[in-house]
């Protein structure tokens, strides 16, 4: 409970975490299609109006899902820090590992990707997500960058998006139960950071060609 929060408050919170963790689990075991309300006012074990109480509808709470797993997950990336004194190879695993989500996270995030594909409009609400994140990510590349002495062949924008893709196609791999075990999927971050980057010369941190453009999307 948040201090002075009246108690009223504290428990219509409660209720509504209640309602977004038993989202989260039925969409990932069953997708976000074939999810009724009912089923996840059931989960949670509230009665079946509690659910309108707090969303007007199961598309809005579905990005009230996703905005909540956003800021976990740029909580911890907060507390990565770039700059701290260890070797390339340790600080670009720990950033590796600070992008990684549970499983219940990853399938939630592919749920809103097919929905992405599927809804124009929810497609530019995700895209401006997506470049929030990547934003995060860039800056705490370019920190990693600058402390270890390595420049990048490519915008640290245009490198956090790599990461994050190639990070998501990992986990799904795993997942699906053919993309090896983490120290393989630890070889192939730390190749694709090792590709991506050089040591020494020019200004640490910094594209090392001036013209990225070959990398940037359309």
């Amino acid at each position: 409970m948040i201090p002075n929060q009246h108690p009223g408050e504290a428990l219509c919170e409660q209720t509504r975490l209640l309602l977004l963790d038993a989202a989260l689990k039925l969409i990932a075991a069953h997708g976000l299609g074939a999810l009724s309300i009912d089923d996840i006012t059931r989960e949670a074990g509230l009665y079946p109006g509690a659910f309108y109480a707090h969303f007007s509808s199961k598309s809005v709470m579905f990005v009230e899902l996703l905005e909540r797993l956003g800021e976990e997950a740029f909580a911890e990336l907060d507390l990565f820090d770039g700059a701290e004194p260890e070797p390339w190879r340790e600080r670009v695993l720990a950033l590796f590992h600070t992008l990684r989500h549970n499983r219940l996270c990853v399938l939630c995030w592919t749920e809103a990707k097919l929905l992405a594909a599927r809804d124009e409009g929810f497609r530019h609400w995700f895209a401006t997500f997506n470049q929030q994140a990547a934003t995060r990510v860039a800056e705490a590349i370019g920190k990693l960058c600058a402390s270890t002495g390595r420049r990048t062949i490519a915008s640290p924008e245009v490198l956090a998006l790599g990461l994050m893709r190639l990070t998501e196609g990992i986990q799904l791999s795993q997942l699906s139960g053919e993309g090896g075990n983490t120290v393989l999927a630890e070889q192939i971050v730390l190749r694709f950071m090792d590709g991506m980057t050089r040591e020494g010369g020019g200004s640490p941190g910094t594209p090392h060609f001036s013209d990225v453009s070959d990398f940037r999307q359309d």
